[in-house]
């Protein structure tokens, strides 16, 4: 009797799989917030250093040569981040751009002579080194995983999804600010999630529901049950609706439709590339359970929320967008005033404090310029604008395989990576979803998706069989002629 599914669980359970499992946990329960002052951060920086240390130590060197272009770019931004450590002397320091302030100080407190270094505030860009241990511990890691081991850090990114999912609805059902909130700082009447800002709750379910559209083409399975999965996936997908506009961010019900989108995509190619058109979904049965799960979900949220996700999500004119409004002007003047060497990573909040003009000036301040590649344009300046032109070019090369990979759940997992992405990368025009370590890492796990330089099976593979599959036999006569 043959199997329909072939399960999850036949994937060999190796060390390095185990202890990426239980890292993605241990990020995911400590790292959901992006701001210095949040105590469990040290906490986790310290476990990633020591998961860096354990990935570093069994890496197969054949591996590190074959994804040296990713490495390569997450050193250079480490080393980019701690150049801006360097003190430099006074004849050097006085001609950077962007200090005239720093330097009427000096004069006034007699520190002329004082060496200082590229960064303006440098305890912000040491915490913005510190940081890096997260992401980089994840792609160290990664890089010692098998390619159907990678396919299973996919569906445990899923299952987050749905653990954020569970505590956003802990969250509504308790009222403002209730103890199902992980941050003193947070969003307090919207579904945060794992997280402490609602918008990266929202792009983290976003991808959840791209994720399961991908589930067919990851697991093989006879057409029948093929059938079956993606009814599943579908009905979960759905599921998943409710989450993103409980969370009250506009711009992620934008990636929610479109991660569903995306999802039905996913779907529909893994069932082309098996073979198994005839048993996919037909669209008139998917555009009727989305009609009638869209108005179902729809009220079903109206309960969960009283209706203020909806009146907050059909509100025109937020202040959040208008205050967005305001800021981008300025960065733009300040990153063209710190050009070429910027500011120093993780130096905002004070730079623009400095700069800030009377049209954002407000009770509370402004931590972050809500768009990455402008605030990075400010603190990193031109070698950190170089770096994200690289690292674009990369991702478009190695993405553009996605169309083309012969293996369908080697295909599957890369354009589910280009997808995960991409969506970050929408995010980060409106927010910063890569300062938070959790998304930070999910970023990287999908970067190495896309690369698909993962070995067939993993250095210690033979070490660990995998449950319910049995000891293969050797004939008898073969071992004789051995």
């Amino acid at each position: 009797m043959t199997r329909r599914f072939a399960p999850l669980w036949s994937t060999p359970i190796t060390t390095p799989l185990a202890v990426m499992l239980a890292y993605l946990v241990f990020v995911f329960a400590l790292g959901g917030g992006a701001r210095a002052d949040i105590a469990s951060l040290a906490l986790l920086r310290v476990g990633s250093i020591g998961v860096l240390g354990y990935a570093i130590a069994i890496l197969d060197p054949d591996q590190l040569r074959a994804n040296k272009g990713m490495v390569a770019l997450a050193a250079g931004w480490a080393a980019l981040t701690a150049l801006h450590l360097v003190p430099l002397p006074p004849s050097v320091w006085h001609q950077l751009p962007g200090r005239e302030l720093a330097i009427a100080i000096d004069a006034a407190t007699g520190l002329e002579d004082k060496w200082r270094p590229i960064s303006l505030v440098p305890h912000r860009t040491m915490n913005s080194l510190f940081s890096l241990t997260v992401p980089i511990a994840a792609l160290m890691l990664a890089l010692c995983l098998s390619r159907e081991q990678l396919r299973l850090t996919a569906f445990a990114l899923a299952l987050l999804v749905f653990a954020s999912a569970l505590v956003s609805l802990l969250q509504i059902i308790g009222g403002p600010g209730n103890a199902f909130y992980l941050y003193r700082i947070t969003n307090g009447d919207s579904a945060v999630g794992l997280f402490a800002n609602r918008n990266h709750n929202a792009v983290f379910i976003a991808i959840g529901i791209a994720s399961l559209g991908a589930l067919c083409g990851l697991i093989k399975a006879d057409p029948r049950a093929a059938q079956r999965l993606r009814m599943f996936a579908a009905l979960a997908a759905l599921s998943l609706v409710p989450f993103v506009i409980i969370t009250q961010s506009r711009a992620g019900l934008a990636l929610g439709v479109l991660s569903l989108g995306a999802a039905w995509w996913l779907q529909s190619s893994a069932s082309h590339s098996k073979g198994t058109a005839k048993g996919a979904l037909k669209p008139a049965l998917l555009l009727g359970m989305a009609a009638v799960g869209a108005t179902a979900l729809a009220a079903l949220t109206s309960l969960m929320t009283g209706d203020n996700a909806i009146a907050r999500l059909m509100a025109g004119g937020h202040a959040d967008d208008e205050l967005r409004m305001r800021i981008w002007p300025r960065v733009i003047e300040l990153a063209a005033e710190h050009f070429p060497v910027g500011s120093g990573m993780g130096t905002f909040v004070e730079v623009f404090e400095a700069g800030e003009t009377s049209s954002t000036l407000g009770p509370s301040y402004i931590n972050h310029a809500h768009n990455d590649f402008l605030e990075l344009a400010l603190t990193g300046g031109l070698p950190a604008a170089v770096l994200v032109v690289v690292a674009l070019s990369w991702l478009i090369l190695r993405g553009l395989r996605a169309f083309s990979d012969s293996n369908g759940a080697d295909r599957t997992l890369r354009r589910l990576g280009v997808i995960t992405v991409a969506l970050i990368l929408l995010a980060c025009l409106y927010d910063y979803p890569l300062r938070t370590p959790s998304l930070a890492t999910v970023s990287i796990l999908a970067l190495v998706w896309i690369a698909g330089r993962a070995p067939d099976s993993s250095p210690d593979a033979s070490a660990a069989r995998p449950l319910n599959r049995p000891a293969r036999k050797t004939d008898p006569a073969a071992r004789m002629a051995a």
